[in-house]
């Protein structure tokens, strides 16, 4: 099966395709494909280690402990990692207390987020055993709009009990974490007022006739298979030359495993498909996700068969809709090798286009061919 699904990312762009140097402007959103952050490298010469990281943010106290709060629980330890192979630590629990720091007496709400039998874990000065790691946060009011945040990170030895303080990268890379999520809530809050803006200007242009119900081929995402492909497009055009805005292909997911949360959960476990799906931002995100869960459709890719082309290749060309407006539709070369959707050629701000199986098999050929 092959599926087409508008899509947002940045590249750059050249003439034709899209390559190095120059960049584009991207159209609009429907799907990103985040890539997991760089762990920070082995401790050097000259680092400090237990200074912790304390900052002032702008948002109020409750909207930081939310935050915090969402970081603690997703399982995960980030800036270290027990293996060379890993990008993290999991197996991360909230705790309410842990013998690795002392009782906490200077006021504001604390967090804690523990991991037991971590394995010499990295950039901890001289950790060489097993132990616990744990982390500390501590949310502490500013004012009505301002919070301070105290990060803490420390691994303790289970059978020598000595302690080893962190060199700060895993205080950092969970404070971006918890900026991240901040940032997220802000992202929806303005979602939400230019979602209503849009469904108020689109009731104004609705026509009589009925269109194709779009959050039903987008809800038919959860009926992806195995091996399925979901090809992924966005509107692109020239950033520092001039080139008229298109549609271009700029990746594609070899389909893993797709549904919704409750069904995922269902497959592989309540803990273990949020594993599958720890990089989303819909699932990182515990605000989002509480908002849409129920209608929330995840879809993961084979990371050795899915691809981030190097080169965009152009899929439309310039149409009319009914009402005389220019529009994008899929090119004549193209729809000989995807079909012409039954009809439905406009793929302009599109709800995902299923192939039909008589074009299935070039649609595969074409896409795998892609760089």
């Amino acid at each position: 099966m092959v599926v087409m699904a508008e899509s947002r990312a940045e590249v750059v762009g050249g003439s034709q395709g899209v390559s190095t140097p120059t960049l584009w402007k991207i159209g609009g959103i429907l799907m990103l494909l985040l890539a997991a952050l760089p762990l920070p490298a082995r401790e050097k010469s000259g680092t400090e280690y237990g200074t912790g990281l304390i900052v002032n943010i702008p948002f109020p106290e409750a909207e930081v402990a939310q935050a915090v709060q969402d970081v603690v629980q997703n399982g995960i330890i980030r800036g270290s990692k027990e293996y060379n192979k890993d990008e993290y630590i999991t197996g991360a629990n909230p705790a309410a207390s842990t013998k690795v720091f002392p009782q906490w007496a200077e006021g504001g709400k604390v967090f804690y987020k523990v991991r037991l039998k971590a394995l010499d874990p990295r950039n901890f000065k001289d950790s060489s055993d097993v132990g616990t790691l744990a982390v500390r946060y501590v949310v502490q009011p500013q004012g009505d709009k301002n919070t301070v945040l105290r990060i803490d990170a420390r691994f303790v030895e289970d059978f020598r009990h000595s302690g080893h303080p962190s060199n700060g990268s895993v205080e950092g890379a969970e404070y971006k974490d918890i900026h991240d999520h901040l940032e997220a809530l802000e992202l929806m809050k303005a979602q939400t007022v230019e979602a209503q803006k849009e469904k108020q200007q689109q009731a104004a242009k609705m026509q009589v006739s009925a269109p194709i119900d779009p959050s039903t081929l987008k809800s038919r995402l959860k009926t992806l298979q195995e091996n399925d492909l979901l090809v992924l497009y966005a509107g692109l055009e020239g950033w520092d030359f001039h080139c008229d805005p298109a549609l271009y292909i700029i990746g594609f997911f070899s389909v893993s495993c797709a549904g919704l949360p409750k069904q995922l959960a269902e497959k592989f476990g309540s803990t273990e498909w949020r594993e599958h799906f720890a990089e989303n931002f819909h699932v990182r995100h515990s605000v989002v996700f509480e908002d849409q869960k129920d209608r929330l459709v995840l879809v993961k890719g084979d990371q050795m068969k899915s691809r981030l082309l190097k080169t965009a290749v152009r899929i439309s060309a310039v149409g009319k809709n009914c009402a005389g407006r220019d529009i994008h539709v899929l090119s004549p070369e193209i729809q000989e090798i995807f079909g012409d959707f039954e009809g439905h050629i406009s793929i302009h701000r599109s709800s995902p286009r299923w192939v039909l199986p008589t074009f299935a098999e070039k649609a595969v050929e074409f896409v795998s061919a892609l760089q």
